[in-house]
């Protein structure tokens, strides 16, 4: 089984999961966790290469979500292409070849959802064609949210958020016929959640089609099942990654605007502290493609020990 852990690229951190690999004895994979970083300080960029080399690992790069400046990384910018250039460098001085991407495009923009789609595609497909030798992996939002500096939840709604099962389909078949092979997909399991959360919760109450978070579920979208089931995402779709963590589901019955705000920004939970079937998922992940890489989330608790994240290789460890 393939099992990689996160981590930002700082020492404390990275000395912290190799020495877990080496306790599980497990070769050691890391996802390099780079939100809030300066894309525009070399020597940041150079320090944190240095730190990454200076131990033995895999290592796994994503294309940060957020700048030190509260920027975001979004295809429909006009400085997307930056962003995407520092992390293949990035990742390339690491002795790596993938980098992770979320699929977002046209934040706040209004834009419809084929508008968005058609420029997300284009420009996927032209660093894929740029970068022949790296392997992209384009991981789903969900929501997004940010604490502003007063603390409240931002929300920067894109019309692909979602990225929904049928969307993921439609992605990958959209690859194949631009002739891109080294794009594919990586789940995010809490993500995931969030998206279910919403379908159902439009599903039960239409009001909500008001609030902007739900703008971009659509009729068509909502004609496609009645109730999504986060077994949707994995059932029919191959995936070369997935982040699992755990999530709170929202319960068919009964419906509570209350609680539609933890359903919605329902992330960082470890495993067993939500309400995801993560042994069937894991499960059906892994006979879907027995190589699928599993990557571990960090603690919103505490980043530098970050515990949970062994006790979740333990979980997929015992399934083998």
């Amino acid at each position: 089984m393939n099992i990689a852990m996160k981590a930002a690229p700082l020492s404390e951190q990275l000395q912290d999961r190799y020495s877990m690999f080496r306790d599980l004895e497990q070769k050691p994979i890391i996802e390099l966790y780079l939100d809030g970083i300066d894309i525009y300080d070399k020597s940041s960029k150079e320090e944190a290469i240095r730190t990454c080399c200076a131990l033995p690992c895999c290592y796994i790069a994503h294309v940060p979500n957020i700048d030190i400046e509260g920027r975001l990384f979004d295809f429909a910018n006009d400085d997307w292409k930056i962003w995407i250039d520092w992390t293949a460098e990035f990742v390339k001085s690491v002795n790596s070849d993938i980098l992770v991407i979320h699929y977002f495009c046209g934040h706040e923009k209004r834009w419809d959802k084929e508008e968005a789609r058609s420029i997300c595609h284009e420009r996927i497909e032209k660093i894929a064609k740029l970068y022949p030798d790296l392997n992209f992996l384009i991981e789903n939002y969900g929501l997004v949210f940010w604490p502003d500096r007063s603390g409240n939840l931002y929300y920067p709604v894109s019309p692909l958020d979602l990225f929904l099962p049928w969307d993921m389909i439609d992605f990958q078949r959209d690859m194949a016929n631009r002739g891109v092979d080294n794009v594919r997909l990586v789940l995010d399991t809490a993500h995931a959640a969030i998206s279910c959360n919403m379908f159902n919760a439009l599903r039960r109450d239409r009001s909500l089609r008001s609030d902007k978070r739900f703008r971009y579920l659509d009729h068509n979208d909502m004609s496609h099942a009645n109730y999504l089931n986060i077994m949707d995402y994995v059932e029919n779709i191959n995936y070369d990654a997935v982040h699992i963590s755990d999530a709170f589901i929202l319960a068919r019955k009964p419906f509570s605007r209350l609680w539609l705000k933890e359903a919605i920004t329902t992330e960082g939970l470890a495993l067993g502290d939500g309400h995801l079937p993560n042994r069937d998922i894991a499960r059906r992940l892994l006979f879907n493609n027995e190589n699928v890489m599993f990557v571990t989330e960090m603690s919103e608790k505490d980043n530098s020990q970050s515990m949970n994240q062994r006790e979740a290789v333990n979980f997929l460890l015992a399934l083998e």
